[in-house]
């Protein structure tokens, strides 16, 4: 089995005998979801309005994301791990009212 990725979509090939078969699967992608959410032109942009990714997280169902792309995405906005990261959203649900 072959994964290649391009973009949101990642591409299986499965070899079946002589026959090969595809199947196109569409992954999440946090970094250009957040892009969209948040109305930037870049990803690059990101970074800079930190308070409005932490706003969205707060909002979005992190759980259809790729525990290694949150981590990804963790540091490169907030600088810190994802586990860091998602204790403080927790402690936030606690205390909202």
């Amino acid at each position: 089995m072959w994964k290649i990725y391009a973009g949101k979509v990642r591409l299986e090939e499965i070899k079946l005998g002589s026959i090969s078969t595809r199947q196109y699967k569409k992954e999440k992608d946090i970094f250009l979801d957040m892009q969209l959410r948040i109305g930037c032109d870049y990803i690059s942009e990101l970074p800079f309005k930190k308070k409005e990714v932490w706003n969205a997280m707060g909002e979005m169902d992190l759980s259809d994301y790729r525990q290694e792309q949150l981590e990804d995405f963790s540091i490169y906005i907030f600088g810190v791990s994802y586990p860091v990261l998602q204790n403080a959203l927790k402690q936030r649900e606690d205390f909202q009212i």
